[in-house]
């Protein structure tokens, strides 16, 4: 009591303390909920961006062929052929997947297809014994329906 007689209400700074303390709790626990549903939705966006991938390629071999040759990082998404002579050679066939060429879309400022992190995707295909499936004609040959069980989309890093 005051020496006027009146009683002062209020919190006590304990009381506030624990208060406080409780909220900090439960904000802590909705921003984890947050998080996780965010990178199970970046998940699922990754894994729609791969299947649509595989699809274009799939529709790009059938149209032409052939499957295009990766992106370098110079040739802004698009397929890097080699220039001379022009047969399907490829001026690599390790890079990044040619959005461009595909119409491939979350792609980045330069051009380059993307996952919801913002990676770029990669790419390969195969060269072996200089007779890849870049070349016109070659899935022909072999039979697109042989090679398609050999389309991976790959879920990890290797090593990881």
């Amino acid at each position: 009591m005051t020496s006027s007689g009146r009683r002062q209400t209020g919190f006590t700074l304990t009381e506030l303390a624990i208060a406080v303390a409780i909220i900090a709790l439960l904000l802590g626990g909705l921003l984890v909920t947050l998080d996780t549903r965010n990178e199970a939705e970046n998940l699922n966006q990754t894994q729609r961006t791969l299947d649509l991938a595989r699809e274009s390629l799939i529709g790009f071999a059938l149209q032409n062929g052939r499957l295009p040759c990766p992106a370098t990082a110079v040739s802004a998404g698009q397929e890097a052929p080699a220039p001379v002579p022009a047969n399907g050679a490829c001026t690599t066939f390790d890079g990044f997947l040619p959005a461009v060429t595909l119409g491939l879309t979350p792609r980045d400022q330069a051009g380059y297809a993307v996952d919801a992190w913002n990676n770029r995707i990669r790419y390969r295909v195969s060269n072996a014994g200089g007779n890849g499936f870049t070349q016109p004609g070659r899935l022909r040959n072999v039979g697109f329906l042989d090679l398609v069980p050999d389309l991976e989309i790959c879920v990890q890093a290797q090593g990881a």
